[in-house]
């Protein structure tokens, strides 16, 4: 009752043919201590749960991931902020959100501009390119989720940590006007869900080594 043992020493347990717990009417009987075996198995049990959790946590601190917050690059009347990007260790899929700020005096086409980010790819599966959401905000509040684009291409130069080009493009003909911004967050991941490795690639290391065009110019950040 309340989750505590009991005793039951007047009943009878047989394993073949053999009384092995508790008593028959005429006293004979065998003793048994259940509520200590009962937490010898507790503590066996708790002792196997901590050393698992302890191999856990020793995994994740032999290579833990590190996101560097957030950095920011500007020019020609745009700013392009990059928040929550991983920086080192490894996982299964590269995200970051990406912000593009328009400091000018002049409205810029969503649909002119291309934001490349530079990674290794660390094999050779075939990787998938999600926007989990994104935004025109300011002036006014526009949707572009279902509106943001990102193909793969491989990167030709003798960079040693970039392989692999991310372009992200958006189909719409909104403008960002002089205050205004458009938030991107984007996600990719291989087909068989294997880990990146985070360190060796050009563009983890903030905004400054993303490049972003503008009709085909570059406007801010260096390719490798």
């Amino acid at each position: 009752n309340g989750g505590s043992l009991v005793k039951a020493s007047h009943m009878a347990l047989y394993e073949g043919g053999e009384l092995i717990f508790g008593s028959e009417p005429d006293g004979e009987g065998v003793a048994v201590n259940v509520t200590g075996e009962l937490e010898n198995i507790a503590n066996t049990e708790h002792e196997v749960s901590e050393e698992s959790t302890q191999n856990v946590q020793d995994e994740q601190n032999q290579n833990p991931v590190v996101q560097n917050g957030s950095d920011t690059v500007s020019g020609n009347g745009l700013t392009m902020k990059v928040e929550n990007q991983s920086e080192s260790g490894s996982g299964s899929s590269l995200s970051f959100f990406l912000t593009i700020q328009n400091n000018g005096d002049e409205a810029v086409s969503i649909a002119d501009l291309e934001m490349q980010y530079f990674f290794t790819s660390d094999g050779a599966k075939n990787m998938n390119f999600w926007c989990d959401y994104a935004c025109l905000s300011g002036s006014t509040y526009t949707t572009m989720t279902d509106k943001v684009n990102g193909d793969f291409e491989a990167y030709q130069g003798s960079e040693s940590n970039a392989d692999t080009i991310l372009s992200i493009t958006c189909d719409s003909k909104d403008a960002i006007r002089p205050g205004d911004e458009l938030v991107i967050q984007v996600r990719v991941a291989k087909d068989d869900w294997s880990n990146f490795d985070f360190s060796n690639d050009y563009s983890a290391s903030g905004a400054e080594k993303m490049a972003m065009y503008c009709d085909g110019e570059l406007y801010l950040g260096t390719q490798p």
